[in-house]
């Protein structure tokens, strides 16, 4: 059933704002394909970090629920898949004025508070000690975390990565919104790996009330206090209200981002297609498309790529806070989330500027040669397709 007719989207108050049949870099590029996505992909950058350890080292989740803890990604990777494809058959088959990916990302906006309001304001503060409200906690930990990453997340990234082939038909245009968008990612990328985990303390606040054995610092005042095996022990009550705030926060940013990202994109293609036989052409089934993709041995080998590269990016994603934890003490011998999250901060601002540490001039002549390249094959691209119009006339 196809979505048509004039709707809640369409309303005049909704329209975009960009007017221009060219693609500019400001607004549209600035506003629509940096600034908005890199507000609106901060909670899923979020979420994919540091999810596992506010379960952990706030909700101490592994105590009590270890098989929950350890299963529940698993199991909602079905529920992940379910998601994106569902989401990206409605798209298929919407046909209104505001466009096809546009009014899924206007969508996307309540589907996530309503996802993040489950996980950390509905859910109740339990840990190994409060055992009355456990099974409440784990229901609503399970419903916000497919209703974030198999519904709320699909519902803006799908649409999001098909912005860009529907902003325009001129190649020139379509590869400057492209490289925008990709430096978007990236950006809110750094936000998340390399700007929060300076401020984690806020986050993992400590538990100051005497328990355990007191670290002091150089002005002799007890800063933490830490266990047996030298870990901090923190104070899970008071990190469950600082993330509650914190969470506040993050959807106020998400929803300024997804609506820059509304009002600041246009979707020139799709408005050329309406009213035309591939607007109104009905879309191939799903089984149709497995036909095809299952057939193509290159489908195989871009699939077989793409599951290795995300189970490389989700394992570094949850796994490098704990790594840096473990394997980086303090200047005192101690090991916590802080003092992790700095290293882990440090390791990725070096990852992202190596000229500083193996030489500026072979970087910086790889990014021109690169850059070369690539506007080489978009004079071929335009060519090819100026001899095709060509022929077809």
């Amino acid at each position: 059933m196809k979505t048509t007719g004039r709707s809640f989207p369409d309303a005049p108050v909704l329209e975009t704002r960009i007017r221009t049949e060219r693609a500019k870099i400001f607004p549209e590029g600035a506003i629509g394909y940096f600034l908005g996505p890199t507000l609106a992909m901060l909670t899923s950058s979020i979420m994919a970090n540091y999810f596992n350890a506010y379960l952990s080292n706030v909700l101490n989740i592994n105590k009590w629920a270890g098989r929950f803890f350890a299963w529940m990604p698993v199991v909602s990777v079905f529920f992940v898949i379910l998601g994106n494809i569902l989401v990206g058959r409605l798209m298929d088959r919407m046909r209104l004025s505001a466009g096809k990916a546009r009014p899924l990302i206007l969508l996307s906006i309540p589907l996530n508070i309503m996802a993040l309001t489950v996980l950390f304001i509905l859910s109740p503060y339990v840990n190994e000690t409060i055992q009355e409200k456990q099974l409440k906690c784990l229901v609503l930990l399970a419903i916000g975390y497919i209703l974030l990453f198999a519904v709320a997340c699909p519902m803006y990234s799908t649409p999001h990565a098909a912005l860009v082939s529907l902003s325009t038909r001129v190649s020139k245009d379509r590869s400057l919104l492209a490289t925008i968008s990709n430096a978007a990612t990236l950006a809110s990328m750094g936000i998340v790996s390399m700007v929060l985990p300076f401020f984690l303390r806020e986050l993992f606040v400590y538990d100051m009330s005497g328990a355990g054995t007191p670290v002091l610092n150089e002005s002799g005042v007890t800063e933490y206090y830490v266990d047996a095996s030298g870990a901090a022990i923190y104070d899970g009550a008071a990190s469950y209200q600082h993330w509650k705030i914190f969470v506040l926060i993050l959807m106020v940013i998400t929803a300024v981002g997804a609506l820059a990202e509304f009002f600041f994109t246009r979707e020139r293609v799709t408005e050329e297609s309406m009213g035309s036989d591939e607007a109104i052409r009905e879309a191939l089934s799903v089984r149709e498309q497995a036909k095809i993709c299952f057939k193509d041995r290159f489908w195989w080998i871009m699939m077989a790529f793409l599951l290795l590269y995300q189970m490389g990016g989700m394992l570094k994603n949850v796994l490098q806070l704990y790594f840096c934890q473990a394997m980086f003490p303090d200047g005192q011998g101690n090991y916590t989330t802080a003092w992790g999250g700095r290293i882990q901060g440090m390791l990725a601002i070096r990852a992202a500027m190596p000229w500083i540490f193996i030489g500026g001039e072979t970087i910086g002549f790889g990014v021109i040669f690169v850059l070369f390249l690539f506007m080489k094959v978009e004079d071929y691209a335009d060519e090819d397709r100026a001899a095709l119009s060509s022929r077809r006339i």
